[in-house]
């Protein structure tokens, strides 16, 4: 007779996955004092099943043909342990597929691995078929009461989950996931009273009425610009800054010569007059809450991203990141349409006495990479300064710049819900703006104006559009179900033709 002993989970960070699911569960290390030995917890009393953490470097799939079921007696309970696993590093999961009566809430471990808290109270009637908690219930009083179990169980994800052919719902009310303090960018509402001074804008706001015409880019240098990889390292006190490709000529109106009309967005104008200003970019950085850049170093690090590697960061903004990656990294290529971010990096490149970084004046559909492909691009917080269309292209211009098995890490504001949800959703994450004075962070007016002015896209729209450009999503990472971050990987050496 065989007997399951021990559930295997594959994690990036076994000491992190291990710690959590320690948290989670009540569970003790099997053998603590052995360096050598396995990561395996088990039940204190010993009954119950073990996990052990197996080491890879595969992302957990997004359909998983196995997972674990956590049980709670009560609907209470249920949302108590969610909130508490939830502060434990798990996040909610979008999932597709919910049943219109589901007893289940779907999360994700550290690594995430995918498990379902289940509420036990609603566990008198059978599913309509063998599948668990992955199909529609009968509530019907004849039915065999589902049986229970003393400790987490496999269960079997159907294949018409992934195709969609599931009744989509949501689980029972739960309190929506209090939104982390970010530093994502977005648009403040314009004043309704024309003497009260416009709020602060934060990274990547785009035009709204009423808004100043952004400034005019200044012209390019007399001397030939540099190029802006393979040509070297700037110097510290001159960090290299080459100009934007020119737009193609514009035909007069009537059909004059002139050349075709250039179709492209004004990326200038996209990302908003106060990214033009000096002021508003002396306290840019502030209102972000001064983001880190180390985590997204270790990451592109541990992905394989060498101290030799060229780096490009695009929309790199005061230069958080790129001053970072410049003594981290072989080359660090900065591109940004701004050219009152530009200066703020310069001297501050200069500050640091940072070499090893060439700035463009550029934007995502603008820059053209030179020399060798790109080991890596990241960009936070700018490509929602494009519509769906033009997000698609820049996409595949990023993946057309790196070599085969080169990484993007994107960060930017992208919505994990269906359009039914939307509105809901945003009401929460406006009423829940952390700040109060616009200079010192984001306030609810920012947001509001960032989703009634700017391009943030759906999960369920950006992710194939990144598959199509020829990315793997190796991780993808959301924070109070707007904020996300991915790591992907570019595969196979040819873009995709044809529809």
């Amino acid at each position: 007779m065989l007997s399951l002993d021990m559930i295997v989970l594959g994690c990036a960070d076994d000491r992190r996955a291990a710690e959590f699911w320690k948290a989670a569960l009540g569970y003790v290390e099997r053998d603590p004092d052995d360096p050598d030995a396995w990561l395996v917890l088990l039940p204190p009393d010993g009954r119950g099943p073990g996990l052990a953490m197996d080491v890879s470097d595969r992302p957990a799939p997004e359909f998983p043909h196995l997972h674990l079921d956590l049980h709670v007696p009560t609907a209470d309970e249920q949302r108590s342990e969610i909130e508490r696993l939830v502060g434990l590093g798990a996040e909610r999961v979008l999932w597709k597929h919910y049943p219109a009566d589901a007893d289940f809430v779907v999360l994700a471990d550290t690594e995430g691995n995918r498990f379902c808290v289940v509420d036990d109270s609603l566990a008198g009637a059978a599913p309509d078929d063998p599948l668990a908690h992955d199909a529609p219930r009968s509530r019907s009083a004849s039915s065999p009461a589902r049986p229970s179990t003393a400790g987490p169980v496999a269960a079997i994800v159907p294949e018409a989950a992934e195709d969609g052919t599931r009744p989509v719902a949501w689980p029972p009310a739960d309190p929506a996931p209090a939104r982390p303090t970010s530093s994502g960018p977005v648009a403040p509402i314009a004043p309704t009273d024309p003497g009260d001074a416009p709020p602060a804008v934060p990274d990547g706001a785009g035009p709204f009425p009423g808004a100043a015409p952004p400034a005019a880019p200044p012209p390019p240098p007399a001397s030939p610009p540099q190029a802006p990889a393979g040509t070297g390292p700037a110097t510290p006190d001159a960090p290299t800054v080459a100009p934007a490709a020119p737009p193609p000529p514009t035909r007069a109106p009537g059909g004059a010569a002139g050349g075709p009309p250039s179709f492209r967005p004004d990326e200038a104008a996209f990302a908003g007059a106060e990214h033009l200003d000096p002021a508003f970019v002396a306290g840019f950085d502030r209102k972000q809450g001064e983001p880190d850049p180390e985590p997204d170093i270790a990451l592109l690090r541990e992905h394989g991203t060498g101290p030799h590697a060229t780096v490009v960061d695009l929309g790199s903004g005061t230069g958080r990141f790129a001053l970072a990656a410049a003594q981290a990294f072989g080359s660090v290529v900065a591109v940004d349409v701004s050219p009152a971010m530009r200066d703020h990096l310069t001297r501050a490149a200069t500050a640091a006495s940072v070499t090893g970084l060439t700035q463009v004046a550029a934007g995502f559909l603008s820059y053209e990479h030179r020399g060798a492909p790109a080991d890596a691009v990241h960009t936070r917080h700018a490509l929602h300064q494009l519509p769906d269309v033009w997000k698609a292209v820049a996409l595949q211009r990023i993946a057309d710049m790196l070599r085969p098995g080169g990484l993007l890490l994107l960060t930017d504001l992208v919505y994990d819900c269906s359009p039914a949800e939307a509105e809901p959703m945003f009401h929460r994450w406006v009423a829940d703006a952390a700040a109060v004075d616009p200079a010192e962070g984001y306030t609810a007016a920012d947001y509001a104006e960032h989703l009634r002015t700017e391009f943030s896209t759906f999960r369920w729209l950006l992710e194939p559009m990144l598959e199509r450009a020829g990315f793997e999503v190796l991780r993808s990472d959301y924070r109070g179900r707007v904020f996300a971050r991915y790591l992907c990987r570019r595969v196979g050496g040819t873009p995709r033709d044809g529809v």
